[in-house]
């Protein structure tokens, strides 16, 4: 449903300026959201989604995070899923 709401770009087109990303906010908040929701909820099995999210947002908007920033807040999420799945 958010890949509906919050689609990336397509290969070979540059990311999205901010005035086109005006067109987002609404549906993007939702989502977010969403997101944050299923991590306060705990929610292993959704936290594929939440990893989905945040990659496609950090593609759409490059800038959002470094790519350290990126690869912490990932692995976290990871090493949070393999705590709670084992």
């Amino acid at each position: 449903c958010y890949r509906l709401l919050c689609a990336g770009p397509h290969p070979g087109y540059p990311p999205l300026l901010l005035p086109s990303l005006r067109l987002f906010i609404p549906p993007l908040r939702l989502v977010s959201a969403a997101m944050w929701h299923v991590v306060q909820r705990g929610s292993v099995q959704d936290y594929g989604m939440v990893e989905e999210f945040i990659s496609m947002v950090t593609e759409i908007v490059p800038d959002l995070l470094n790519a350290d920033q990126k690869a912490q807040l990932l692995l976290g999420l990871r090493a949070r899923l393999d705590l709670l799945l084992t």
